[in-house]
């Protein structure tokens, strides 16, 4: 019984540190007119995308909420094809 629920608490985890992950990579692939448009500057998108993935701060994490008002994923597709740095 614990064993599972810790499984599934880790998996979640893995998962959420995963879909940071995705974000702030798609969030470095935004052009400056976009991040104009969704009011976040170059250099918070610069900082936002340089954090670890483990590194969440729900609280002083305004960039990515921002960012994900916004649909980063749907522009982030037809804006940037390939971007892994």
């Amino acid at each position: 019984m614990v064993t599972t629920a810790f499984i599934q608490k880790a998996w979640r985890k893995t998962k959420e540190w995963y879909q940071i992950s995705q974000q702030r990579r798609k969030l470095r692939c935004l052009g400056d007119e976009i991040l104009k448009d969704i009011g976040i500057s170059r250099s918070d998108a610069d900082f936002e995308a340089n954090r670890h993935f483990w590194d969440i701060s729900r609280n002083s994490d305004v960039t990515m909420r921002k960012a994900q008002t916004t649909e980063i994923a749907s522009v982030a597709k037809t804006e940037c094809q390939v971007c892994w740095l």
